[in-house]
C-alpha cells in the first residue's frame, strides 16, 4: 500500500492531469493526498470533483515551503511506503506497481527516471539528468544529484530514522536533494530503476527551476 502526497498551490492548470495519471495506475492499492497552501485558483474544486474515495484534500499555509507540505502529508498517512509526485508532473500508469516489484524486493529507497516536458530551454535539465544515478552516499558526492522528487518512493521507517524534509529556510527548493543525501549518508542505498515512468514539467518560473535543485551536491 503507498500514500501518493503531493503538494499544490494554484495549480489548477495541471493537477487535473497529474490525478488522472495517478488514477490510472495498474496497481490499485494506494491512496492520495493533495496537500493544498490555500490555493486562491480552482484548484480545490479540481480536486475535488474527482468522484474517488482515494483521494484527500487538505489544506496548511506552508510559509512558502513546500517540504512543509509534504512533512503534513507524512504525518496524515498511514502507509508503509509513501510516494511523492509534484502536482505538474505525471506518472506512467505502471509506475506504481514497477516501484512495487522493488518493494517486494526489500528495498526502502526507490526512484527512476523521467521525461522532460515544459517550454524553457532543456540544455541543463538535460545533462542533469544524464547523470549517472547515485545509489550511494559516496555516489551522491561524486555525481550530484539527479534524483527527481517526482519519482520517489520512501519506506516510512527510514524517515522515522534520519527525519523529515527539512524546513530549513536555506534549504527551500533543495530540501529534497538534503534528504536524498540524509538517506544514503545512513546506509541506505537507492533502488534506482533506470526506466522513464512519468513525466517531469518545468518552466523558467517554477520554484525547483529558479533554484536549480537539481545542481545540489551536498
Amino acid at each position: 500500500m503507498f500514500s501518493v502526497i503531493i503538494p499544490s498551490y494554484n495549480s489548477e492548470k495541471t493537477i487535473g492531469n497529474t490525478l488522472e495519471s495517478i488514477l490510472s495506475q495498474t496497481w490499485t492499492k494506494f491512496d492520495v493526498l493533495v496537500v493544498d497552501n490555500h490555493s486562491t485558483d480552482k484548484t480545490e474544486k479540481i480536486v475535488k470533483s474527482f468522484n474517488d474515495d482515494r483521494i484527500k484534500f487538505y489544506q496548511i499555509d506552508n510559509r512558502g515551503m513546500p517540504a512543509v507540505s509534504r512533512n503534513y502529508g507524512i504525518s496524515l498517512s498511514s502507509s508503509n511506503y509513501l510516494a511523492f509526485c509534484d502536482s505538474d508532473d505525471c506518472w506512467d500508469k505502471n509506475k506504481l506497481a514497477m516501484c512495487a516489484v522493488y518493494v517486494k524486493k526489500g528495498s526502502g529507497f526507490i526512484a527512476h527516471s523521467l521525461r522532460l516536458t515544459g517550454p524553457s530551454s532543456k540544455l541543463v535539465l538535460i545533462k542533469i539528468f544524464q547523470r549517472k544515478p547515485a545509489r550511494t552516499f559516496e555516489e551522491f558526492v561524486e555525481n550530484g544529484n539527479n534524483i527527481a522528487q517526482s519519482s520517489v518512493v520512501i519506506r516510512r521507517d527510514i524517515l522515522d530514522r534520519v527525519g523529515l524534509y527539512s524546513t530549513d529556510a536555506k534549504f527551500i527548493a533543495i530540501e529534497d536533494a538534503h534528504l536524498w543525501c540524509r538517506i544514503l549518508r545512513s546506509g541506505e542505498n537507492l533502488a534506482y530503476i533506470n526506466s522513464s515512468l512519468g513525466s517531469y514539467h518545468y518552466f523558467s518560473t517554477a520554484l525547483s527551476f529558479k533554484a536549480n535543485q537539481f545542481k545540489a551536491n551536498l
